[in-house]
């Protein structure tokens, strides 16, 4: 992105046309819409390192376009593609969504020619990622085979995060239209919780639709650094992403919080959870002949899976130990983000980028790996979030009763009930534009 008046660039909004016989008992053709950036060499393009991002629940192809420089000064060619209900994607069931990305997926590099890629993702894109690498690993790299795994998506039940469980613990009807979520959270649990249900908000990009995100673009200063320019231009690109379909937010949120009819008991796609789903990459990695080099980077401030070091973060790491690991088949490392939380574990300000792309882009590497507890420097001092509430912490805890910002205290059904209610009143409201309509 070598001006701030590019946003039009075609590289940023490409469609795909996926033949309805590519998925297994859909016939409609799938419609997909993605961007494709940074460096490109059609001369030469073994020189192009892939870098096939899963991006979070707000999963829009807009969020990081801004990395398009640092992306060319690498050689990394970027694909980031929107997930069924987002941007320009058809829609697709909660049930069915991992199992058409299976199939979207392989059909888009194809289409592209790309042969082999590295991997990354963000929150809601992990449980994505890794069913892409398990079902195909063949799309690895053999020399350089990498996934980076930046804020990762973490089950409230093994997070611990008080906000996300109360999140859980709503009705799929509610989790699954974000905008009653969002109405509930501002008039119901923000009031109770106060700063502890940031989490929630983010859940449902509350964040940022109440940011005041604009669709004008700040001035640019004469000593720009590229993290400096990716947050002045967020606010614009967020208001881009508002400005398009993001029904898949809602769906996507319930197929992470194990609400669909089918997954409750089952977990993810054929692998269930995370702990079952490492030994089952390792064979798929062997059978394939390849290894991996995980990278998981874990937010210093994380309102949403925990901080760096407590309880989900933790979890997460021991769920790749190296004796789960295939005897140097998988090389999992951890590294903390200072001043980072779960939003913007991925700017460019704060580091991971310029980690990853220089992995990336190291064609004889001997330090195949980070250090182990290697902390990610941050390009400038540490960057406040855009959201006001997301640096603060969530206490852990079992109490079903919680004690809000206003010493009050919450009960989980009350919340529960009030959700329900939103429900019900959308869809009365629902019903009675549709009978005025009717009426006219």
């Amino acid at each position: 992105m070598t001006s701030d008046q590019s946003f039009d660039d075609p590289r940023y909004s490409r469609e795909f046309h996926l033949p309805g016989s590519t998925i297994q008992d859909r016939s409609e053709r799938l419609k997909i819409t993605y961007a494709d950036y940074g460096y490109r060499n059609e001369e030469n393009p073994e020189e192009e390192n892939v870098f096939l991002f899963f991006p979070p629940l707000l999963g829009s192809r807009w969020m990081h376009i801004a990395k398009d420089d640092i992306a060319k000064k690498h050689k990394i060619r970027i694909i980031n593609v929107e997930r069924p209900g987002y941007g320009g994607t058809d829609e697709v069931q909660v049930q069915d969504r991992l199992q058409v990305w299976q199939a979207a997926i392989p059909a888009l590099l194809a289409h592209l020619h790309i042969e082999h890629v590295s991997v990354g993702c963000h929150s809601a894109g992990t449980v994505y990622a890794l069913d892409f690498i398990l079902h195909h690993p063949s799309f690895l790299h053999p020399q350089r085979p990498y996934l980076a795994i930046a804020g990762a998506w973490i089950p409230p039940a093994q997070s611990g995060v008080i906000s996300m469980r109360i999140a859980q613990s709503l009705p799929a009807a509610v989790i699954g239209r974000s905008e009653t979520l969002a109405r509930f959270m501002k008039s119901t649990v923000n009031p109770a919780l106060g700063a502890g249900a940031s989490a929630v908000s983010s859940l449902v990009g509350v964040v940022a639709r109440t940011i005041g995100a604009s669709s004008s673009v700040a001035p640019a200063s004469a000593l720009e650094t590229d993290g400096e320019r990716e947050m002045r231009l967020r606010p614009a690109l967020m208001s881009k992403a508002y400005s398009e379909n993001l029904h898949g937010m809602g769906v996507d949120a319930v197929l992470m919080m194990h609400k669909g009819s089918d997954d409750a008991a089952a977990g993810w796609s054929d692998w269930g959870g995370y702990e079952a789903y490492v030994p089952r990459l390792v064979e798929a990695l062997r059978a394939a002949g390849r290894t991996l080099t995980v990278d998981a980077f874990h937010a210093e401030n994380d309102s949403m899976v925990g901080d760096y070091g407590e309880q989900g973060p933790t979890w997460f790491d021991s769920c790749w130990a190296a004796d789960r690991c295939g005897d140097g088949v998988i090389a999992y490392n951890a590294a903390e983000v200072e001043g980072a939380d779960h939003d913007l574990v991925w700017s460019i300000k704060l580091g991971v980028p310029e980690k990853v792309f220089s992995k990336m882009s190291r064609r004889d590497r001997h330090d195949k790996h980070l250090p182990d507890n290697t902390v990610v420097e941050p390009e400038n001092p540490i960057v406040e979030s855009d959201n006001p509430i997301i640096n603060s912490k969530n206490p852990v805890g079992d109490s079903e009763n919680l004690l809000g910002s206003n010493n009050s205290t919450v009960k989980l059904e009350d919340l529960i009930v009030a959700s329900e209610n939103l429900v019900m009143e959308s869809e009365n409201t629902a019903v009675e534009s549709e009978n005025k309509v009717a009426e006219s």
